[in-house]
């Protein structure tokens, strides 16, 4: 990749060259799960305090960019990922949702609402209604999907309060 260029826009060469890149280190972190500390924080604070910097006034190299990242700042956390990590995990670690996030978030599509993008809105209230099926919810349940633990324990609490609000039991 050229990073010489100061622009915004990416041409295809170099988009696939971002890529190839990108997914060889992921392959690699994948593959050393196994190896790495569940969790190595010890430097994580003076690391946090020497890339404390000013508005850079030259690009970084995207390879810089995934060597900081893959040598020293992953690596110096905690490391959900891990399999013997058992405490507070913020998101799946599934390799399907990275797969799926890949998708979603180049094509960037507003699912929010059935006008926008109709097909993969249904393609949400599917897999609602087959959660829905497996665990044996009456056929007029419904729900959605959320990013996270917290915006559906949020979502669940406020729904709690509403109904309770309301006298509905």
């Amino acid at each position: 990749m050229n990073s010489s260029d100061n622009v915004l826009e990416l041409s295809p060469e170099d988009r696939s060259q971002m890529m190839k890149e990108t997914t060889n280190r992921i392959w690699d972190h994948l593959e050393s799960l196994p190896d790495q500390p569940a969790a190595d924080t010890e430097k994580s604070a003076e690391l946090a305090k020497q890339i404390q910097e000013p508005l850079p006034e030259e690009p970084t190299s995207f390879e810089e960019l995934l060597e900081f990242l893959f040598e020293d700042a992953i690596p110096c956390s905690v490391n959900t990922a891990h399999p013997g990590y058992l405490a507070y995990i913020p998101g799946s670690g599934l390799f399907h949702a990275a797969v799926t996030d890949l998708i979603s978030n180049p094509v960037n599509r507003y699912v929010g609402a059935w006008l926008t993008a109709p097909a993969l809105a249904r393609i949400e209230a599917n897999v609602v209604e087959w959660f829905c099926e497996i665990t044996g919810y009456p056929e007029e349940a419904f729900g959605l999907l959320t990013t996270g633990g917290s915006i559906a324990n949020l979502i669940a609490t406020i729904t709690a309060t509403r109904k309770s609000v309301r006298g509905v039991s």
